[in-house]
Formats: structure tokens, C-alpha cells, sequence
């Protein structure tokens, strides 16, 4: 009965995790090719990379193809490419998708930019040369098995921005000893670090208010007739507050908890911290106690430098960009009063527009499906309002 059961769980974490994936995903139709990369146009005028065709194995995506610029790096856009061994993301990349560096077991080093909002399903899954990875603080999305079986990597710290570690986010990291997961998360979700057998210390901080079914402590083993039994990891010690979830799960695995109700705070750190930018402002970072991640002191932010150009060449002498016309619209807010998505005043894509992830905006086969639900509203007369507050009809 217990086999059964064991069996049953593990089939539905699966079935979770798939559906939950291709929910979120955008095919790519008619991709269009320049030098080593394809490629497909979004709605907003910028490139997703859907294959990369080149040889290289220190691969540094390029911030615009065909003068448009790279947003996001597509399904499985680097799948299996084990010869690359680094990785640059450009700036302005929001999305790393689905599968999109799958399997690539020779990748050691990833440089990600602060622009990156999102991490998809099963990004890096099976990236078995990547020993530590630094997540950028923008990230707000760290999706199921974004990094499972990352087996060299030894430590993961938790973007600030992240309230949900995700279904097997890092599953069957066998080698990782270190995880800081900040105030902020609410929830671990199930098999979160499941089969990370030398995780022995898991500090959980106060914000955490659900911890699912065998989160961490516990790996799969293939019993005599194959079925998965799971096992407990010996000597895992949680460290949370009284009363909380953390104490909860600890007690009923039977796990040895440890209070952080009484933490002195002997050790700190400062995280978060960002240097301003001509166009981006700053943080001095926020000073955390090492031990319960308590934030002791919140940082102060610093205001952007602001472009400056002394020998009237037209571009920036600290960024080596071309400033852009001062429309002020991210100071006052854009206005968009004809509602067709886009400022009046800059022509940029409304924010709300542009962070919408609903299907209508949407590339490739996503769109072929919403064009047709769309004609059916028109024939019945249904109206549809979208998330980001356009009326689609």
C-alpha cells in the first residue's frame, strides 16, 4: 500500500509540473535566421532567440539581432549544446525559457543580467558542470525543475523578489550544501530540494508559511521489484521560528528543529546591494543576520547618475551609449488614451502590456489559438477584457 501510494504522489508531482510548464510556454512558427542564430519577432517589435547554430563554446548572446532587440532566449534555443562551456545573457533579456539550456552538461558559467524576470521550466535542467550560480535579485519566477539535476552545483541563494520556490526547482542536486532562501518566499513547494542528499542545514525564515510534501530531507531510491521508495537524509537540521511551518515539518518528519526565536545575530551580511547607473538607480543593500535572515537594516536607494556627454559627441561618457530623448514618461507615468497598447507620448509598450502574460500577447501558436477563441467571442457577441486592461473583441 505504501509502494502504491509512493508511486501515485510521484505521478502527480509529474503531471504538475508538465502541465504547468507548457501553460507557460510560447512556440515558435517561421523563425527567421541571421548569421548563427534564429530567431521570431514578439508583438512588441523585439527577438526571441529560438536556436542557436554556431560552434563557439564560450557563447555571448549578442543584445540585438537585425537591429531589434533580444528579450528572451526561447524553447529549447540551446538544448543539448553540451560543447558550450559559458554563457553571457545580454541585457534587456526578461525571459530564459522552456528547456532553453537543457542537458547542456559542459556549461560551468552563466552571466545573468538584471533584467531577467523569469527562469522557465526546466531551463537548465541537467547542467551538470555548474558548481554555483548567481541569480540575479530582479528574478521574480523561478519555474518547476529549473535547475533538477544540476548534480556539481554546490550553492544556490534565492533571489529577494521570489515568493514561491518552485516544484522541484533544484530536485536531485546532489552536491549542494548551501541554500539562503530570504524573507520574502511564502512557499516551498513539493520535491523543492528533493534528492539533495548533502543538504544537511536549511535555514527557513519567518515570512514561510507552507512547506509541501517532502520539500527537502528526502531522495528516491528504486526498490528490488522498481518501484521508488522514498529515504530519508540523514542528519538534516531545520532551523526556523516557533509555531511556524518550518517547526511543523520538521516534527512531523522528524527532523531536528532548531528555534531562531532567541538569535542573537553574531554574524551579518549585506545583500541586495546595486550600484546606480546612468538610466537604472541604486541600493546601498539591506544587512541580514547570516543565521535567521533577519533584515537588521534596510538599505537607502541612490538616485541614477544621469548620461553625461562633456565632449558633445552625442554619446554617454561613462556608458558609451546614445542617451535617448528625455520624455520624462517614467517620472510623470505614459499615457496611453487611445488604448492600442502603446505611450502617447514615447511610443514604448505600456508596461502593464508588457509584463501581461496572457495568450493574446502571445507569439507563434499561442496566437493561432487565441485568434480562434476570439472569433467565436465575436460571433456571440462576448466581450473580453485582458489582465493587462486591453478590451479584445
Amino acid at each position: 500500500m505504501g509502494a502504491l501510494r509512493q508511486r501515485t504522489i510521484s505521478i502527480i508531482m509529474f503531471v504538475i509540473m508538465v502541465f504547468s510548464c507548457f501553460t507557460g510556454m510560447t512556440f515558435s512558427v517561421g523563425a527567421e535566421t541571421s548569421g548563427e542564430y534564429e530567431y521570431e519577432v514578439l508583438e512588441d517589435g523585439t527577438v526571441s532567440i529560438t536556436k542557436y547554430n554556431g560552434s563557439d563554446t564560450n557563447v555571448i548572446i549578442p543584445s540585438n539581432i537585425d537591429e531589434k532587440k533580444v528579450t528572451a532566449i526561447g524553447y529549447e534555443a540551446f538544448f543539448r549544446l553540451e560543447n558550450i562551456t559559458s554563457v553571457t545573457i545580454p541585457d534587456g533579456v526578461a525571459e530564459i525559457g522552456y528547456s532553453s539550456f537543457y542537458g547542456c552538461t559542459g556549461l560551468t558559467s552563466v552571466e545573468m543580467p538584471d533584467s531577467v524576470k523569469t527562469i522557465s521550466c526546466l531551463a537548465f535542467r541537467g547542467c551538470i558542470g555548474l558548481t554555483n550560480i548567481e541569480i540575479p535579485n530582479s528574478v521574480t519566477e523561478i519555474d518547476d525543475d529549473a535547475f533538477s539535476c544540476c548534480s556539481g552545483l554546490t550553492s544556490v541563494k534565492i533571489p529577494y523578489e521570489i515568493i514561491k520556490i518552485s516544484q522541484c526547482a533544484f530536485a536531485d542536486c546532489t552536491a549542494l550544501v548551501d541554500v539562503t532562501i530570504p524573507e520574502g518566499v511564502k512557499q516551498i513547494d513539493l520535491g523543492a530540494f528533493l534528492g539533495c542528499t548533502n543538504l544537511k542545514k536549511v535555514i527557513i525564515p519567518s515570512s514561510v508559511t507552507e512547506i509541501r510534501y517532502n520539500a527537502f530531507g528526502y531522495y528516491q531510491e528504486v526498490n528490488k521489484v522498481g518501484d521508488y521508495e522514498w529515504k530519508k537524509i540523514d542528519d538534516l537540521t531545520i532551523y526556523g521560528y516557533s509555531g511556524s511551518d518550518a517547526e511543523r515539518y520538521a516534527i512531523e518528519n522528524e527532523f531536528e528543529f532548531v528555534s531562531l526565536d532567541l538569535c542573537l545575530h553574531p554574524d551579518t551580511e549585506i545583500v541586495n546591494a546595486k550600484e546606480a547607473t546612468c538610466t537604472e538607480k541604486g541600493y546601498t543593500g539591506d544587512k541580514v543576520c547570516t543565521n535567521c535572515k533577519t533584515v537588521l537594516e534596510k538599505g537607502v536607494e541612490l538616485p541614477s547618475l544621469g548620461h553625461e556627454d562633456d565632449d558633445n559627441d552625442g554619446i554617454c561618457d561613462i556608458c558609451g551609449e546614445e542617451p535617448k530623448p528625455d520624455t520624462d514618461c517614467d517620472k510623470t507615468g505614459h499615457v496611453d488614451s487611445d488604448k492600442d497598447g502603446k505611450c502617447d507620448t514615447c511610443g514604448d509598450v505600456m508596461p502593464e502590456v508588457k509584463n501581461c502574460k496572457c495568450i493574446c500577447h502571445k507569439g507563434g501558436i499561442a496566437k493561432i489559438f487565441y485568434k480562434l477563441f476570439r472569433f467565436f467571442w465575436r460571433i456571440f457577441g462576448m466581450k473580453k477584457v485582458c489582465d493587462c486592461g486591453l478590451a479584445h473583441y
